[in-house]
């Protein structure tokens, strides 16, 4: 078993092949949030939101209902490319791990909106 300490890293190259892209995509979305026009006067306000360490408190409800739909339809089209029998559409293995964080993704959502960015939430 590894040790918590980081030099257990170096006999780990698959937690470090793991890490590698979650570094590059860290990087990435604040590239684009950075281009947005409203950024730069909210950076810290608007990362802090997005690492969970404030939120305005607001809830867009409509928002996030419409990701939901969304998701729903997705997934429905992914269960369809499956051909798979209504009965298994219920196990839990064929639902899209995106459902669980409609939440998140709302936030995210407001986020990309209110720093003004040209990044479109699935299109960066």
């Amino acid at each position: 078993m590894l040790e918590s300490e980081p030099e257990s890293l170096l006999f780990a190259p698959n937690t470090r092949l793991g890490m590698a892209p979650t570094e590059l995509n860290r990087k990435r979305i604040y590239r684009k949030l950075a281009q947005g026009r409203g950024f730069g006067a909210h950076e810290k306000s608007l990362l802090a939101e997005l690492l969970d360490c404030r939120s305005d408190g607001r809830r867009d409800r409509p928002s996030m209902l419409k990701i939901e739909r969304q998701l729903a339809r997705e997934n429905a089209a992914l269960w369809k490319r499956l051909a798979l029998r209504p009965e298994e559409t219920k196990d839990h293995l064929y639902l899209m791990a995106e459902r669980h964080f409609v939440r998140e993704l709302a936030q995210i959502k407001s986020v990309v909106a209110r720093a003004g960015s040209i990044c479109r939430i699935g299109r960066c």
